[in-house]
């Protein structure tokens, strides 16, 4: 898997986000940057929302984290190689207390094949009525005859989401992104 790759050779992870930051520079938008104004534009006061623990699922670099100074927000990824604030684990098992977060976030983060297991974490540790936003490449969410590793690869996201028990509350295109809004149930 992604995660015994990367604790075998944590450089792997490097290298990956190196290419991705080359890809983030030809973007007309970056999905992080989209998704911290989703977070503080959220339908609820902003003195509640910087007071909202927030679950970085695949958090790289630790953007959002400074984006939202204010909240405190859990970083989770493969290793802790990139940013000393990262809490190295699979995704899978976060070592979060159940219904503990706000808001938990991934943003081009599920990659593994395993990537329902994440969702099933993220429901695990938010909060009633918590949100889940995703960011994604919008081709990776339609539905191909091509492999599982190809594109189409999340095609059943929406359908996964609804049977963890979320509810679908915004689907926003934009640009090569699909950004998802959903709140537990």
């Amino acid at each position: 898997t992604v995660h015994e790759n990367i604790e075998k050779d944590p450089q792997k992870l490097v290298e990956y986000h190196n290419q991705l930051d080359l890809l983030r520079s030809r973007w007309n938008i970056d999905p992080v940057n989209v998704i911290a104004d989703k977070i503080n534009n959220l339908r609820i006061p902003a003195n509640v929302i910087m007071k909202l623990v927030i679950g970085d699922f695949g958090s790289g670099r630790c953007r959002l984290a400074d984006l939202l100074r204010e909240n405190k927000v859990h970083c989770f990824d493969h290793d802790k190689i990139l940013d000393k604030r990262i809490t190295p684990c699979n995704m899978k098992h976060t070592g979060l207390k159940a219904n503990s977060l706000g808001i938990a976030v991934f943003s081009q983060s599920l990659m593994s094949v395993d990537w329902p297991d994440y969702i099933k974490e993220a429901k695990r540790t938010l909060a009633k009525n918590g949100y889940l936003i995703i960011a994604e490449v919008t081709r990776t969410l339609k539905k191909s005859d091509e492999d599982s590793q190809g594109e189409g690869r999340l095609y059943k996201l929406k359908e996964v989401l609804e049977n963890e028990g979320f509810s679908l509350e915004d689907e926003d295109p934009r640009d090569r992104f699909t950004f998802i809004t959903a709140m537990k149930k």
